[in-house]
């Protein structure tokens, strides 16, 4: 017969393989947060303004794509926006992104980057010497 640590450890064992442990952490950290803040848990939260939902949008996709979802989870949390505010393809007609076989790839973010250090490289090439 197992012991009570045994059955803890085969009960922790499952709740880490499907990905709820770290769910219910990261529920347990916001709910925490809310107490601390001395917020009602429903308080309804301003709205997010146009320019703070992009961002948001964008830390959101790299999140996820990076594996960082009970992150991601907090951000729509804390941030009172309930999913992401645009699809990605709005955010990349909105934000000038090119859209191809290599965006399409990556998160968005990385494509901004990746277009202003392209711009940086051709400004400083085209300077006088």
């Amino acid at each position: 017969m197992a012991s009570e640590q045994e059955l803890l450890e085969a009960v922790k064992e499952a709740l880490q393989k499907d990905g709820q442990l770290g769910q219910m952490r990261a529920e347990l950290r916001s709910a925490v947060l809310k107490i601390l803040e001395k917020k009602p848990i429903n308080i309804s939260k301003p709205k997010v303004i146009e320019e703070n939902a992009v961002i948001n949008d964008l830390i959101f996709e790299y999140l996820e794509w990076n594996g960082y979802r009970y992150t991601s989870q907090m951000l729509l949390s804390e941030s009172g926006q309930t999913h992401p505010a645009k699809p990605r393809r709005q955010l990349e007609e909105d934000l000038g992104i090119e859209y191809d076989s290599k965006t399409v790839q990556i998160p968005l973010i990385y494509s901004i980057l990746a277009q202003m250090k392209a711009n940086s490289c051709n400004s400083n090439s085209n300077s006088p010497s």
